[in-house]
């Protein structure tokens, strides 16, 4: 293959996973402000051990798969300039 296609398909593969990174860290964030207004506002009812049990499990579903993600993307961000740097153009 081309050296110039592959660092073109590097670069796309490299965009994508920003593009995967930046959504987690907002998603992340916007999980956070979430559960900082829900906590302010009382909208959780912490004398119910049902309802705590319910929103740690949701809440630690949710965190786990978008710290897998994040560190998935992460990786690949890190690993694709190197892969470009080694390209003869």
């Amino acid at each position: 293959m081309n050296s110039k296609i592959k660092k073109n398909l590097l670069d796309l593969e490299y965009n994508k996973y920003l593009q995967i990174y930046t959504t987690n860290i907002v998603i992340f964030i916007t999980l956070f402000v979430g559960l900082i207004i829900a906590l302010i506002s009382n909208q959780i009812d912490f004398t119910n051990f049902v309802d705590i049990i319910i929103f740690l499990s949701i809440s630690c579903f949710l965190l786990s798969f978008n710290v897998a993600f994040m560190i998935r993307a992460r990786n690949k961000l890190d690993q694709i300039p190197k892969e470009i740097m080694k390209l003869e153009i």
